[in-house]
C-alpha cells in the first residue's frame, strides 16, 4: 500500500487517533520518497520579514527596507512648551531633515527626489534636488562646473549675478539667471550646487524678478537647518531658539 493511501485508511478506520498515527507514518512517507504532509502543500508561503526604515536621531543596525523618497513631519516640544515641527527626508541611501518655512507649503516630488516649497503670496518656488550618485559632481564644485551645470538647466537665460550658497558646512557657487516663458513673462531663478558626503544637492529658487531678490533670505534660512546623515547613521534635528 502505498504511505499516502495508508494514511487515509489509518484515518477512516481507527477514531480519535489521526494524530498519533500520523506522527508514525510521516518518517515513512519520507522514507518513501514523498512530502512529509502532501496535503499542506496550497498553504501560503511566509512573507518577507520588513522592518521600518531607519528613524532620524536614532542609530540603525542590521539590513533595512530602503525607502525610495519620503518626507514626515515631527513635533518636537522646546523650551516654555513651545511646539515646533521639523521635517525629515528620507531616501535610497540619505536622510536629511529641515526646519519649514512660515508662509511656504512644502511638498515633494519623489520621482525626481525633489523638495518643493511654494510661497503662498509672490509666486516664488524653492526646489532642492537630491542627487545620490556616489562620486558623480560629489566633491567641491568648480564655479566654471556649477555654471556649465546652470546654463543647461536655463539654456536660453542670461547670468546676471554671481554669489554663493551655504548649507551642511559647505558653500557652493551660486548664479542668478533671468529668462522669459513662452509667453513672455520674466523670470528670475538662483541655483546652486553643494556637495554632501554621498552626493550633491541642487538648489533652486524662481520666480518673478522683484520676488526673488526679496525671497533670497528664506532660501539661506531653509538652507542653514539642514542636517544629513546616511541611512544607517544618526540624524541631528536643527536647533530652534524661541522668539
Amino acid at each position: 500500500m502505498a504511505p499516502l493511501s495508508l494514511v487515509r485508511w489509518m484515518h477512516a478506520t481507527v477514531a480519535g487517533g489521526t494524530m498519533a498515527l500520523l506522527a508514525a507514518v510521516v518518517p515513512a512517507m519520507a522514507w518513501a520518497g514523498e512530502s512529509a504532509l502532501p496535503f499542506a502543500t496550497n498553504l501560503p508561503p511566509a512573507g518577507p520579514r520588513t522592518q521600518l526604515a531607519a528613524e532620524p536621531g536614532v542609530r540603525n543596525t542590521g539590513a533595512k527596507l530602503k525607502p525610495q523618497f519620503r518626507m514626515s513631519e515631527l513635533s518636537r516640544t522646546i523650551h516654555g512648551g513651545v511646539q515646533v515641527s521639523t521635517l525629515v527626508v528620507m531616501t535610497e541611501s540619505n536622510k536629511f531633515s529641515f526646519l519649514p518655512l512660515g508662509g511656504w507649503h512644502t511638498q515633494t516630488d519623489s520621482p525626481q527626489k525633489k523638495i518643493q516649497l511654494s510661497r503662498f503670496e509672490g509666486g516664488s518656488v524653492i526646489t532642492i534636488g537630491i542627487d545620490e550618485r556616489i562620486g558623480l559632481l560629489s566633491a567641491e564644485f568648480s564655479p566654471e562646473m556649477a555654471r556649465q551645470k546652470a546654463l543647461q538647466r536655463f539654456p536660453s537665460a542670461t547670468i546676471v549675478e554671481e554669489c554663493a550658497l551655504s548649507c551642511l558646512g559647505r558653500s557652493g557657487p551660486a548664479f542668478d539667471l533671468e529668462w522669459r516663458t513662452t509667453s513672455g513673462a520674466r523670470r528670475r531663478t538662483r541655483i546652486g550646487f553643494l556637495a554632501f558626503a554621498g552626493g550633491h544637492l541642487e538648489c533652486m529658487l524662481t520666480g518673478p524678478p522683484e520676488t526673488v531678490i526679496r525671497d533670497c533670505q528664506a532660501l539661506n534660512q531653509l538652507l542653514l537647518t539642514f542636517r544629513h546623515a546616511p541611512l544607517n547613521g544618526t540624524l541631528d534635528l536643527p536647533s530652534v531658539t524661541p522668539e
